[in-house]
């Protein structure tokens, strides 16, 4: 993917929702435009990873929760997101 379209905005986690759910909701959220490469949760996953030093794939798997994100990773997501990381990662969902 070509990092020179990516836009570098993450859009804040306002509605306080597990991971998961926000990344269920950015799959719904439709291209910027027609001509745009790249949909809101490709961007998402690029730039998130570009942000933690891990690969786009790792962000993927930390949403699906065949993987585990590590304190400090949770800490750096949710302050990407601006909410906690009790709201992103629930007990319930570990």
């Amino acid at each position: 993917m070509n990092k020179q379209n990516v836009n570098q905005k993450i859009r804040p986690n306002v509605d306080n929702l597990p991971f998961s759910e926000y990344y269920n909701a950015l799959k719904d959220e439709p291209k910027s435009s027609p001509n745009y490469p790249l949909t809101p949760l490709d961007e998402f996953l690029i730039v998130v990873g570009e942000k933690l030093g891990k690969h786009p794939g790792t962000i993927r798997r930390w949403a699906y929760g065949t993987a585990k994100a590590n304190l400090l990773e949770k800490q750096a997501l949710a302050k990407l997101l601006k909410c906690d990381v009790e709201c992103l990662f629930p007990a319930s969902h570990d």
